[in-house]
This record gives C-alpha cells, sequence and structure tokens, in this order.
C-alpha cells in the first residue's frame, strides 16, 4: 500500500481547509433563513386557531402584545389563555428592521404593532382587527402579518435581503 508524500498530504488538507471557509458561510445562511421560516410558521399557525376559534364559537378571540415579544390569546370571557408564548428567547423582537416598506401600503415600517385595537388584535366570528405585525431578527431577518378587518383574512411575508422585498409566505 503506497504512502501519501508530504506534498500530497499538505494539499488534501489545504482543499478541505478552503472547503470548510467556503461551507460554514453557506450553511449559517441556511440555518439562519430556516428559523425565519420557522418563525413564520409559528406565527401562522397561531393566528389561523385565533381565527377559526372566533369562528367556531362566536367569540371574540385576543391576541394580546407586550415589547418584549411576549403574547397571549385569549377568548372573550375566559380566563385561561389559549396560547401564551414568547419570542424573547429566540431573539425575535417586535420592532420592524429600519426603514422597510410595508407589504401591501407605500409607507415604511415605524412599529412593531399597529392595530386598530391598541396592543392587541382581535378577531370576530366576522371580521377583525386591521393591523400591521413584524417580528425582526439578525439585523437581517423580519416577518410581517397583515390582517385585514373586513374579512379576518391575514397575509404572512418574509423579508428578502437579496432582493430587498417582502415575499409572499401564507
Amino acid at each position: 500500500m503506497p504512502a501519501f508524500s508530504l506534498i500530497e498530504t499538505v494539499l488534501v488538507l489545504a482543499i478541505g481547509f478552503v472547503l470548510l471557509a467556503l461551507g460554514v458561510p453557506i450553511l449559517s445562511r441556511v440555518a439562519d433563513e430556516g428559523q425565519a421560516h420557522l418563525m413564520a410558521s409559528r406565527l401562522t399557525s397561531q393566528f389561523m386557531m385565533a381565527r377559526r376559534v372566533a369562528q367556531l364559537t362566536h367569540q371574540t378571540c385576543y391576541f394580546e402584545f407586550d415589547s418584549d415579544g411576549h403574547y397571549t390569546i385569549r377568548t372573550e370571557g375566559s380566563a385561561d389563555a389559549l396560547a401564551d408564548e414568547s419570542f424573547r428567547a429566540e431573539k425575535w423582537r417586535l420592532e420592524p428592521l429600519v426603514g422597510l416598506p410595508h407589504p401591501t401600503q407605500s409607507r415604511i415600517l415605524d412599529e412593531g404593532l399597529s392595530s386598530t385595537h391598541g396592543q392587541q388584535i382581535r378577531f370576530g366570528a366576522q371580521g377583525s382587527s386591521s393591523a400591521t405585525l413584524v417580528f425582526s431578527r439578525n439585523e437581517e431577518q423580519a416577518v410581517c402579518i397583515v390582517v385585514a378587518s373586513q374579512s379576518g383574512s391575514f397575509r404572512v411575508y418574509l423579508w428578502d435581503t437579496r432582493q430587498q422585498m417582502w415575499l409572499d409566505y401564507f
């Protein structure tokens, strides 16, 4: 069995280090994009649950937020929360990245939660609050939810830093 020469060994190690140096940034970007999709997925499922509960029970369902990204989902007249979660541990903030445009209107997002009902979003049997909710992370990633007041429907968007535009998520 032939032994490798010193030059062959150094060459193999050099190629390995180059591949590692190029691979780590690519893999970290993929992991970050996965976090944004996970956040969008969690928020989408919570909003779908709140809207569906309001439609089925004919009770108003409230999303209540604080500045730390903590939210509680309650139904009208109930002390028990349907969900009580926080995104603080994941480093998601309830604020937009500086200078992001609104996904559906021609204005700049200047606050994390803009709602016709203050610090909460209401879902009723027929309609909801008119609201825009933005969570951001890592100075690059953002998730935005726009809720329509008449139908109670909502759209979820992810910010694409490469294209500098909002992409439809849901």
